[in-house]
């Protein structure tokens, strides 16, 4: 059986029947991946708190020929994001990044920038900055990372660049387009979000900094529940065509 050994974060933990655990990871070298934890629930100490939701660990697996779930051989924890897992909102928020981005990324497709941002998500959760502000700039870059980032500079439809528009009243996003639509190119029939000139402007500085970087700056709670809205329509879209995608192969 092919050996497999990498990092990895834990992303959640099930039962399956009397003894075992299905774990599912989000790993350095291979993405998401599916594994069994053969007796984890009978002999305690034998994994200890390494399965444990959230943990970052170096994960030994091996792989059987057409079978999805790989038996987990050993799993040493490299940091356990204890306390992460004290209160109850943290929890909260690191379960919502992780939903996230189990709905975005298929299985065993390799994406380091992902699993990087996943492990620097967590950090932020568990040093106690805004917390709601970092799941909202985990989504904006968790989309931009999954090659989805969208238009801020110029409108989809004429191409005309946000400078010749900025006399506008208002302006729309696409989740259709992937990015703005000018007042000139909406249509009745398209599906539009108005955007604030403070949300575009915004999400336009994000376009251009890091992760990190972003959490220095403090938007107002109007101005996050705007963008958490929009990122959260736009994650729907996305996440719908990928169902139709794989629906049709």
């Amino acid at each position: 059986m092919p050996l497999l050994s990498t990092e990895a974060i834990v992303l959640s933990s099930l039962r399956l029947g009397e003894e075992d655990k299905l774990i599912t990871f989000f790993s350095l070298t291979r993405g998401k991946i599916v594994g069994v934890a053969k007796g984890a629930r009978r002999f305690k100490n034998r994994f200890g708190a390494s399965l444990e939701p959230f943990t970052h660990c170096h994960l030994v697996l091996f792989e059987k020929p057409n079978n999805k779930l790989a038996r987990i051989s050993q799993a040493d924890i490299l940091y356990s994001f204890r306390k992460l897992r004290e209160s109850w909102e943290p929890i909260e928020r690191g379960t919502e990044m992780v939903r996230l981005l189990l709905r975005i990324t298929p299985e065993e497709q390799p994406h380091p920038g992902l699993y990087y941002l996943l492990k620097e998500g967590l950090t932020f959760l568990e040093t106690g900055v805004n917390r709601y502000l970092s799941v909202i700039l985990f989504t904006a870059y968790l989309i931009a990372e999954s090659g989805y980032q969208p238009r801020w500079d110029h409108c989809v439809g004429c191409n005309r660049s946000v400078t010749e528009t900025a006399a506008a009243p208002s302006r729309f996003f696409s989740c259709k387009d992937g990015g703005l639509i000018c007042p000139r190119c909406t249509t009745s029939e398209a599906q539009c979000i108005s955007i604030s000139l403070g949300a575009l402007t915004f999400l336009q500085t994000l376009s251009k900094i890091d992760f990190r970087s972003a959490h220095q700056y403090s938007p107002s709670l109007l101005l996050l529940r705007e963008i958490e809205t929009l990122l959260k329509d736009y994650m729907a879209y996305i996440i719908g065509c990928h169902h139709l995608l794989n629906a049709s192969s």
